[in-house]
């Protein structure tokens, strides 16, 4: 989708945030081994409320995300890196709430 769309479809704020997100997400430069670890964690680190299983859902998050810190470990990657990867997961969290808020019932009645 290009940006034109998505300026439609969503308009600026959530347009831009996807951009910059991708921006600053490619700048890392992560490795294929990272990528495969970072993925499920992502998946497992949504809100487990909506989960029916949220124990287990709670179990994988904690696997994968020992599992990432190993990955990021033999990569080299150092506190700075993990702050930064930080940062860059708040955008993902408000992402996820206008994500949310879209697809809430009320906004769909308009």
């Amino acid at each position: 989708m290009n940006r034109k769309r998505m300026l439609k479809l969503f308009g600026i704020f959530l347009t831009e945030l996807v951009f910059e997100f991708h921006s600053k997400f490619k700048s890392f430069e992560l490795s294929d081994y990272e990528l495969c670890m970072l993925y499920p964690f992502i998946m497992c680190s949504c809100n487990v409320n909506s989960f029916r299983e949220k124990e287990k859902c709670n179990q994988l998050r904690l696997n994968y995300t020992q599992a990432l810190v190993y990955v990021f470990e033999l990569h080299g990657r150092d506190e700075v890196f993990l702050q930064e990867l930080d940062k860059l997961f708040e955008i993902v969290t408000v992402l996820e709430a206008n994500r949310v808020q879209m697809m809430s019932p009320s906004q769909n009645k308009k």
